[in-house]
């Protein structure tokens, strides 16, 4: 470069900043099976089930449905740190299996209508092209029928389903990277 100045090729080639966003939604729905799977069925050759009672072609009297979104952001600055947070929600509805409804609410059972919100926070900075540091933190919280024997809510250590509402979720981790 003349000067000491970087040419025009040069300054098209240095790293910049870049932001991105992502989004997301699934939706679930499980219902009973449109042609049920006898007693010792297979697929492909794998056996499917060894218990009379299973598979269970009549689990859902009503179906279950679970809806997934997100959002999010990461900034990654040219010099080696990438920031990224992103927001997860999942909405269950009340169902019917098995011919016994949610009775009770809240989280006494898996079948209660509940939802699920977690927010996730993580910063990753890149040392060199082989290794990378990283620290990150996320909260979460359930509620209702989503939070039913979620450890935690009383009644999950002995076996049967919580009877609180919500349970709320903190963690927390760090680390590092190394590419070979």
């Amino acid at each position: 470069a003349a000067g000491g100045y970087p040419t025009k090729a040069a300054k098209a080639e240095a790293p910049a900043d870049k932001l991105t966003f992502f989004a997301g939604y699934t939706h679930i729905d499980q219902a009973n099976p449109s042609t049920p799977v006898g007693f010792g069925g297979a697929a492909g050759g794998y056996v499917l089930t060894v218990s009379g009672t299973l598979p269970d072609n009549n689990a859902f009297t009503t179906d279950k449905i679970l809806q997934f979104f997100w959002v999010g952001a990461k900034y990654e600055f040219a010099w080696g740190l990438g920031l990224t947070g992103a927001y997860y929600h999942v909405n269950q509805n009340s169902y019917v299996a098995d011919g016994a409804g949610c009775i009770l609410g809240g989280a006494s059972k898996l079948d209660c209508a509940g939802s699920f919100d977690q927010v996730s926070f993580l910063a990753d900075y890149i040392v060199t092209k082989h290794l990378d540091v990283y620290a990150g933190i996320t909260y979460g919280k359930a509620q209702n029928g989503l939070a039913s024997a979620f450890p935690g809510t009383p009644g999950a250590k002995f076996g049967f389903a919580g009877t609180a509402t919500s349970i709320d979720t903190t963690s927390m981790m760090t680390g590092f990277r190394i590419k070979i």
